[in-house]
């Protein structure tokens, strides 16, 4: 077990993960300064982080694609031992960003003023408009 709970990540698995993800692990380095193992690369203006889901909490090696410029991104949840991808793990983390997402909005509006939004989308009239 590595020292904060989570296994060794090794660059082989991470090179590994990054090849299959997006193609090449050229450029895949570690990086030092952070206490959890973790592995990046750049491709572009996209930046590959591989490490293990410590915020999420599911056990599972995290790939992340994203953009310096823009928000979002893609991530993907792989089994350490497998390394094929969780698509289970996927899903309950997909469900906790959408729970997290719901609570800050409801905190940022308050929860009167978003019932209300919620009652004008769930009207019959208002889903005709969508469609």
């Amino acid at each position: 077990m590595h020292e904060k709970g989570f296994p060794r990540l090794t660059k082989k698995a991470a090179q590994a993960l990054a090849v299959r993800v997006v193609g090449t692990a050229k450029g895949l380095t570690k990086v030092k300064h952070l206490a959890i193992d973790t592995y990046e690369m750049a491709l572009g203006e996209l930046t590959v982080t591989i490490q293990h889901d410590w915020y999420g909490k599911s056990g599972c090696i995290m790939v992340s694609v994203g953009s310096a410029y823009h928000s979002g991104g893609l991530s993907m949840l792989f089994d350490p031992e497998t390394l094929e991808e969780d698509f289970k793990a996927e899903g309950k983390l997909e469900r906790q960003e959408r729970r997290e997402s719901l609570q800050e909005w409801v905190w940022e509006n308050g929860v009167e003023k978003c019932k209300a939004e919620i009652d004008k989308a769930v009207n019959p009239e208002y889903l005709q408009g969508v469609r």
